[in-house]
């Protein structure tokens, strides 16, 4: 699968507690929140096509990030 720009990302959901192991769909995921950046990143398809990183609002933002 390739996935090209933009992309609508999850976002975190707080919770008081977690739902018991087993519920809902799926397996369920937990992630620290740390202050930062939530960002996409796109890796080149091809040798000489850019690195795209996008914020979770749809902007395109791999020139601030030149390293």
């Amino acid at each position: 699968m390739v996935l090209r720009p933009p992309v609508e990302p999850m976002l975190a959901q707080a919770r008081e507690i977690l739902p018991p192991l087993g519920t809902g769909a799926g397996r369920m995921a937990v992630q620290p929140k740390f202050d930062g950046f939530r960002a996409l990143l796109y890796t080149p398809l091809r040798e000489g096509d850019p690195v795209l990183l996008q914020t979770r609002r749809g902007a395109l933002v791999q020139d601030r990030f030149p390293d």
